[in-house]
């Protein structure tokens, strides 16, 4: 994400949108593409389309993986330690122009031919967090809005404009909250126009389990949530689990469930270009 959780920035907006399940190889590929090891030790990642172009800079294998079969970090199982380790620069061209806002559908295929990859999904019962909500009388926290009117039409419609003509996705000022998406900084998550159930995606990789959306809450939201990321560091923040609560109205109950996960039966570390 998670459905799967494809996460690309749009418009300022981190969209998460669903793409079916289906065997690692099986679809469409890029006309070209290019994957080259990454070893400037820069911790971060950038993924990107402009027009028919895909990109993955500085990205792990697992990384890839996530965003491609959609599922969350804590979904991928039995696969190697350097799949998390060792980075890679991914530049693909498709055959027409790519949807912003969504994985390619070649990046499946990129990854059968580029890493030998090979899946297949499994259920398993597995210890996970339901986030709901904490007051009886369903009364929510101070920083969370109901959203009158959502804007993500509006915003997708500006991203897939400016794919279009090549320009590259309109980055959120600093302080300003994203038009549609969720955003997140380390101990800031910040949502704008989107219903609840991202927020629990996102929280699965912050509290170390799967969460699941329990709250029945319809429509879509603002909100800041803001907490100590690290609780052995010096800090007065609250933790994760207090900051929803008081922050949102929302609280994460332990409980057990089954857990959607992707199996890793075959990867390899891809061949020169």
């Amino acid at each position: 994400m998670q459905k799967l959780l494809a996460a690309l920035w749009v418009s300022g907006a981190l969209v998460i949108e669903p793409l079916a399940q289906t065997p690692g190889g099986v679809g469409p590929a890029f006309e070209v593409a290019s994957v080259k090891p990454n070893k400037s030790g820069d911790p971060n990642t950038n993924f990107g389309i402009q027009g028919d172009r895909f990109t993955a800079i500085n990205s792990t294998l697992r990384e890839l993986i996530r965003i491609t079969y959609q599922v969350r970090d804590l979904q991928i199982v039995d696969a190697p330690d350097w799949i998390g380790n060792e980075r890679f620069d991914v530049v693909a061209k498709a055959s027409a122009p790519l949807k912003s806002g969504s994985v390619p559908a070649e990046a499946r295929q990129l990854l059968a031919e580029r890493f030998q990859l090979r899946v297949h999904n499994e259920t398993r019962e597995l210890p996970i967090y339901a986030l709901v909500v904490a007051s009886s009388d369903g009364k929510l926290g101070p920083s969370i809005q109901t959203v009158a009117v959502d804007r993500c039409p509006e915003a997708m419609a500006r991203a897939d404009a400016r794919a279009r003509s090549g320009q590259p996705p309109m980055m959120p000022a600093p302080g300003q909250r994203m038009a549609c998406g969720l955003g997140y900084n380390s101990g800031v998550l910040t949502g704008g126009s989107i219903s609840l159930a991202p927020l629990a995606q996102r929280l699965s990789p912050i509290v170390g389990r799967v969460v699941v959306d329990r709250t029945n809450l319809p429509g879509k939201f603002d909100f800041d949530v803001k907490w100590a990321p690290d609780p052995n560091a010096d800090s007065t923040g609250p933790s994760i689990f207090t900051a929803l609560q008081e922050q949102l109205g929302l609280k994460l109950e332990s409980t057990r469930g089954p857990v959607d996960v992707l199996v890793i039966d075959r990867v390899e570390r891809p061949a020169p270009d």
